[in-house]
C-alpha cells in the first residue's frame, strides 16, 4: 500500500488472495450500493484518509508539485485538503486546509471533535536512530480567527515509535489510533486512550480478537458504537480489507466488510455519516485516476453488516396485569426465531374438537416446562432480568410462574441499534391447571386418545386429545365439579373426576389415567374381499418408522391369520399425522408399511 511507504511505516506488505464472490452471490442490498471515484478531488498521487468536516471532506495528498521531496517514494510530502460540497451534490476543486498545519513533513490520516473546533492529525516527527525510518506523532490543534492554532503533540506518544491514523468517538471521551509500540500482538496494532481526570490515560491495546499478528491501521469510530479498522491479518478479499467491530459486543466480532467496499487491492480509512447510509474511503483497485483514490459510496438500506453486528442488553420487565406491580421469582426463557422455527421445539402437537361443529383439529400446545432444556432466567425483586439480544433477528420470550398464566411474547431486533425495556404483561391464573397423561396398562403412553371433560357446574363439555406422550393439560374453572372420560378404540374407556371447589395452595394437578386393552381379536371378524383392518394399536416414535417393541400385538393376529389362509393377499397402509412437508410424509408413510410388511415376513409369512 503506497501510502505506508510515504509514511516511513516499516509494514510488510503481503497481497494474497481469495476466491472472489460473484455477483449472484452478493446479498441483494450490496447490489443497491452505489460507489463512485470522487474525480474532483483524486490526483495521479496518493489521496486517502478522507474526514468529514463542515459540508465537505478534509485528506491527505500528495499531490503538491512543489516543494520537498520524500526520496523514498519521489513525491512530495503528504499535505491535508479540503473539498467542499457544491449544488447538485458536486465535490469543488480541493484547496489547502490550513497554511499552518500543512508543513515540510508529513501531514496524514486526521478527525475532528464533535464540534470540530478541535483537530487530531498525524505528522511525521523525527528519524528513527534504530533504522532511519521517520516515526508518525498524533497532534492536536485548536480552530483560532483565521487558522487553526496551539498545534501541539498528544502527551501518550513515546520513544521512536509511531503513532498515527486518529479516532474521536462522537463525545470525545475517547481517541482511537494504530502504534508499533511494543506490547502488540504485531506489526501495527489499534490503541485506545480514555480522557480521565483532565488529561489523557495511557494507550489500551484493543486486545487479540482485533489485532492479529500482522498490521491493523485506520480506525474510524462511528456514533452508533462501531469500529471500522483496516487489517491485513484478519482473512481478506485481498490485500487491506476494511472490518467492523461493535465495540459493546461481549465476544468482539470482527466482520469483513465485504465487496464492494473490499477488493482484490487495498482498502482502507473508511468513514461513514450519522445516518449509516453514505460515506468515502480510499482504494487503489484499478480504475482509479492514481495510486490511491478516494471513493464515495451509497447504501440505501444502510449497512446491513454493522447492523448485524448489534447486541443490545435490552431489560425484560413483568407486569401483573392485575395490579400493574412486578412480577418477581418468575422464569424468563428467550429463544432465536428463524422462520417459524425455534432454536428448541417446545410444543407438541394434539387435536380438538369443535364444540359446535365436532370439526376436529391439530392443535400447537405448550410442552411442560420441565421438559424445556433452555436455562432460565429469573427476574429479581423488581420484576426484570436482562438479556443480550443480538440484532436483526425475532425472538420469542417464555414467561412462566406458579400461579400465573404462562406468557409467551414475539420480540424483534431488526432495524435497531440500541437497548431497550420489554414490558411483558402477565396476569394472575384464574382457572386450575390439570396436566394429565393416559397410558396402557403396561404403562406406556398412548397417543391420540380422547379425553373429555365436562363441566357439571354447567354442562359444558371440552373434547381434547393426548399428543403423541400420551399427555394433555386444560385449564379448569374454579369451584366446580368435573368429569373426566379417556377412550381409544381397542381400550375399555374410563371415567374419573376431579374438582375446584375449595381450592387452597397451589393450583395445578397432575393426573394419570389406566387404560385396559381390550381382549378382541381379528380371528373372531368376518374377512372378505376389500375389507379394510385398522390396526390402530401399531405406535411409532416421532419421525421414525420402527415398530416399538410390544405394539405389534395387532401384526401377531394378523399374521396368525394368513398363516390359516394362505392365498389371502393384503395392501399395508401407514399414515403420518399433518407435520413436515407433504413429500418428507409420504415416504415415512411407505417406510412404516414396509416396516409391518418385514415384520410379517419375519413371521413366516410369503413376501
Amino acid at each position: 500500500m503506497t501510502k505506508f511507504f510515504i509514511l516511513f511505516l516499516s509494514l510488510l506488505l503481503s497481497s494474497f488472495l481469495v476466491s472472489a464472490q460473484s455477483e449472484e452471490s452478493l446479498e441483494a442490498w450490496r447490489k443497491d450500493v452505489i460507489i463512485m471515484n470522487v474525480s474532483q478531488v483524486n490526483s495521479e498521487k496518493d489521496d486517502y484518509g478522507p474526514a468529514f468536516y463542515e459540508t465537505g471532506i478534509v485528506y491527505a495528498s500528495s499531490r503538491r508539485r512543489n516543494g520537498p521531496i520524500d526520496k523514498r517514494t519521489g513525491d512530495t510530502y503528504h499535505d491535508l485538503y479540503y473539498a467542499p460540497v457544491q449544488s447538485r451534490g458536486t465535490r469543488a476543486r480541493p484547496e489547502n486546509f490550513s497554511l499552518n498545519l500543512n508543513s515540510q513533513t508529513h501531514e496524514g490520516p486526521l478527525c475532528f471533535n464533535a464540534a470540530e473546533d478541535v483537530i487530531y492529525f498525524s505528522r511525521s516527527d523525527k528519524v528513527r536512530k534504530s533504522d532511519q525510518r521517520i516515526s508518525m506523532r498524533i497532534y492536536e490543534a485548536r480552530k483560532g480567527a483565521i487558522d487553526w492554532e496551539n498545534e501541539r503533540q498528544m502527551s501518550f506518544n513515546n520513544g521512536d515509535f509511531t503513532y498515527m491514523h486518529p479516532s474521536i468517538s462522537p463525545a470525545g471521551d475517547r481517541l482511537f489510533f494504530a502504534s508499533d509500540m511494543p506490547g502488540g500482538f504485531g506489526g501495527m496494532d489499534l490503541y485506545m486512550v480514555e480522557w480521565l481526570g483532565g488529561k489523557w490515560s495511557r494507550p489500551i491495546n484493543l486486545g487479540p480478537n482485533i489485532n492479529t499478528s500482522t498490521n491493523e491501521a485506520f480506525p474510524f469510530v462511528h456514533a452508533s458504537g462501531v469500529l471500522f479498522f483496516a487489517s491485513e491479518g484478519h482473512p481478506s478479499i485481498g490485500g487491506y480489507d476494511i472490518f467492523l467491530t461493535n465495540l459493546g459486543d461481549p465476544d468482539e466480532r470482527v466482520i469483513n466488510l465485504g465487496q464492494p467496499f473490499n477488493s482484490f487491492e487495498d482498502d482502507t480509512s473508511f468513514i461513514l455519516d450519522e445516518a449509516g447510509k453514505t460515506g468515502y474511503f480510499a482504494s487503489n483497485r484499478p480504475g482509479g485516476m492514481g495510486k490511491d483514490d478516494i471513493y464515495s459510496f451509497r447504501a440505501s438500506e444502510g449497512l446491513r453488516n454493522m447492523a448485524s453486528s448489534f447486541v443490545m442488553r435490552s431489560t425484560i420487565g413483568l407486569i401483573n396485569t392485575d395490579n400493574n406491580g412486578a412480577v418477581p421469582l418468575a422464569a424468563v426463557r428467550v429463544f432465536e426465531k428463524n422462520g417459524d422455527s425455534l432454536e428448541e421445539n417446545i410444543y407438541d402437537y394434539t387435536y380438538e374438537t369443535d364444540a359446535n361443529t365436532g370439526e376436529r383439529k391439530l392443535v400447537k400446545v405448550l410442552k411442560d416446562v420441565d421438559s424445556i432444556k433452555k436455562i432460565e432466567r429469573v427476574t429479581d425483586r423488581r420484576g426484570e432480568v436482562v438479556e443480550a439480544f443480538q440484532s436483526e433477528k425475532t425472538y420469542l420470550i417464555l414467561v412462566t410462574k406458579a400461579g400465573f398464566e404462562t406468557a409467551e411474547y414475539e420480540y424483534s431486533t431488526i432495524g435497531k441499534t440500541v437497548p431497550e425495556r420489554i414490558e411483558i404483561p402477565i396476569s394472575p391464573q384464574s382457572c386450575f391447571n390439570l396436566s394429565g397423561s393416559v397410558r396402557t396398562d403396561a404403562f406406556e403412553a398412548i397417543p391420540y386418545a380422547d379425553v373429555r371433560i365436562v363441566n357439571q357446574c354447567n354442562g359444558k363439555e371440552r373434547l381434547l386429545t393426548t399428543n403423541r406422550s400420551g399427555e394433555f393439560s386444560h385449564c379448569l374453572e374454579i369451584g366446580c365439579q368435573f368429569k373426566i372420560l379417556a377412550e381409544k378404540p381397542g381400550f375399555q374407556a374410563k371415567e374419573t373426576s376431579v374438582s375446584t371447589v375449595s381450592i387452597r395452595g397451589n393450583r395445578s394437578m397432575n393426573l394419570s389415567i389406566q387404560l385396559n386393552q381390550q381382549q378382541t381379536s381379528i380371528l373372531n371378524t368376518p374377512i372378505r374381499t376389500g375389507t379394510t383392518i385398522i390396526l390402530s394399536n401399531i405406535y411409532y416414535d416421532f419421525n421414525a418408522y420402527s415398530i416399538k417393541a410390544g405394539a405389534a400385538r395387532e401384526l401377531d393376529e394378523l399374521a396368525s391369520v394368513m398363516q390359516r389362509y394362505p392365498s389371502m393377499e393384503i395392501e399395508l397402509i401407514a399414515y403420518t399425522d399433518s407435520r413436515g412437508e407433504a413429500y418428507y410424509n409420504l415416504e415415512l408413510s411407505q417406510k412404516r408399511a414396509q416396516s409391518a410388511k418385514t415384520y410379517l415376513v419375519e413371521k413366516g409369512i410369503d413376501s
